[in-house]
């Protein structure tokens, strides 16, 4: 049995975003509900089982497969904190029906959401759904990634805006791809790095401002310097 605890107390997940040079530890991140922790604990669990590496024997396990698993886990609680006042569904590590692409998540905006970054794509970006992606990558992620993402989106499908959550952001070639993509396609990408989501956490706990307002500035920036 994998002491899933002992994974995060280790920080196999700390290091995997970036917390612990910032600072914070695994269960600061979801804020004074020792409850959020066991969930956390439970869904890897839930994970590893589903993904039959129990089946394996330790030496057999990947230090990356393990590293994945947490990674999803605490991506996952972190949105549902600082967007979850935007966001439900939830959908885990969906296929499309042809089998072709599976993203990590994907999200519906909820109805009667009244701000203006969600207020915005569902009424210009014909979005109803987000898809996210999470890149455990020691670079910053490249076109590639991009391009891999763009193909998740559909706009009969009211599909057509998706974030990616790396470690390190996006190198210069990716973000000449998202602009690429909203300038041909119209179809929007976002890019948040771990400083990007510790920021979105210092937000939402000091309650200054609507978390949605971080990526609204994002998308401000990428359409105002957007060139033809």
């Amino acid at each position: 049995m994998i002491n899933t605890v002992a994974v995060i107390e280790e920080g196999i997940g700390a290091v995997s975003l970036g917390f612990a040079a910032a600072g914070f530890q695994v269960t600061d991140v979801f804020i004074k509900d020792k409850k959020a922790v066991d969930i956390l604990c439970n869904n890897i669990e839930t994970r590893i089982h589903e993904s039959s590496l129990m089946e394996l024997s330790p030496k057999e396990i990947a230090d990356v497969d393990i590293i994945a698993i947490v990674l999803l886990c605490i991506c996952i609680e972190i949105l549902k904190y600082t967007l979850g006042d935007y966001l439900t569904l939830w959908y885990e590590q969906e296929n499309t029906a042809n089998g072709m692409y599976r993203f990590d998540l994907c999200c519906k905006i909820k109805d009667g959401t009244n701000q203006d970054f969600f207020n915005t794509i569902q009424q210009y970006f014909n979005t109803k759904y987000i898809v996210f992606e999470f890149k455990n990558c020691s670079e910053k992620i490249t076109q590639k990634e991009i391009y891999t993402t763009e193909k998740y989106l559909y706009e009969k499908a009211l599909r057509r805006v998706a974030i990616i959550i790396s470690r390190k952001g996006a190198d210069e070639n990716a973000l000449d791809a998202v602009r690429g993509s909203l300038r041909e396609t119209g179809k929007l990408i976002l890019c948040l790095s771990d400083k990007d989501i510790l920021e979105l956490i210092d937000i939402k706990q000091r309650n200054k401002q609507p978390t949605g307002a971080f990526l609204e500035a994002m998308l401000d920036e990428l359409l105002i310097h957007l060139e033809k």
